[in-house]
């Protein structure tokens, strides 16, 4: 008699280089709630960072990694020609994340236009993945998004905070939303009336770590074993199974990046 696999969850983002705990110990604390793979954003303005980022992917078979320049260094950027050796890796799976973040004086928007525009190019000419920073900046990324074609490779809105109608339109453009701890938030009934108003299948699941630690950890660093509870909660809001939830979250993050 044939049984179901196991489900188990992937945590589609995460800042791996910013934790405290060592790789091995975060592992081991993600397995045992069953979260098997990882895929590491790497956005630091340092070489040596994306030099580490592929030791540790090519140490460990359940992490992948993404890299590109985050919008708070646009002011840095002058091309990208330094990293696209490291997209011969094919562990290094997406370009990002990367877009646009007019909520923070990081960097000047116009070089941050910049940035996202060209990037956009260099994931279309990999044929790679993107993952979007979007932060007070809907329209705008939008905008940028069809005029650059990005379509042609797709991707994640990830730390998704638009409402159910922006998700409907990126959709049309082949992109998904992801979610953080924040759904878990007293303070996030905006948030899940937009997780009840789309379909679970354009959903990933993040944990963004070592930011937003979900409740009950608030105020402990963030890592990627917490990505459960941001399931857990979207399975509840959405009125289905953990399991179901889990397996149908795998499915729409391996089909998207390929893994």
């Amino acid at each position: 008699m044939s049984t179901s696999p196991t489900p188990y969850l992937i945590d589609s983002h995460a800042h791996l280089d910013m934790l405290k705990s060592p790789v091995e110990e975060v592992l081991a604390r993600a397995k045992e709630k069953s979260v098997q793979k990882i895929i590491h954003i790497c956005t630091s303005s340092s070489l040596e960072a994306y030099s580490n980022t592929i030791v540790t992917i090519n140490k460990y078979d359940n992490i992948f990694g993404a890299i590109a320049f985050h919008p708070q260094d646009a002011d840095k950027f002058q091309n990208t020609k330094p990293l696209e050796k490291y997209f011969d890796n094919q562990k290094i799976i997406a370009v990002g994340e990367c877009g646009l973040d007019f909520y923070r004086d990081w960097s000047d928007f116009n070089n941050q236009e910049r940035l996202f525009r060209y990037t956009i190019n260099v994931a279309r000419e990999l044929k790679k993945t993107l993952i979007v920073h979007n932060r007070c900046a809907g329209d705008k990324t939008l905008q940028i998004i069809k005029e650059e074609r990005a379509s042609e490779v797709g991707g994640v809105f990830h730390c998704y905070a638009e409402d159910a109608e922006y998700a409907k339109k990126i959709a049309d453009l082949g992109f998904k939303v992801s979610f953080t701890g924040v759904v878990t938030f007293k303070n996030a009934s905006k948030i899940n009336e937009v997780i009840s108003n789309i379909p679970i299948e354009q959903m990933l699941v993040e944990t963004d770590c070592p930011f937003m630690a979900p409740e009950p950890f608030r105020g402990k660093e963030c890592e990627p074993m917490h990505v459960y509870y941001v399931a857990e909660k979207i399975a509840e809001i959405k009125g289905i199974s953990f399991n179901d939830a889990c397996q149908i979250f795998t499915k729409n993050t391996e089909k998207l990046f390929g893994i």
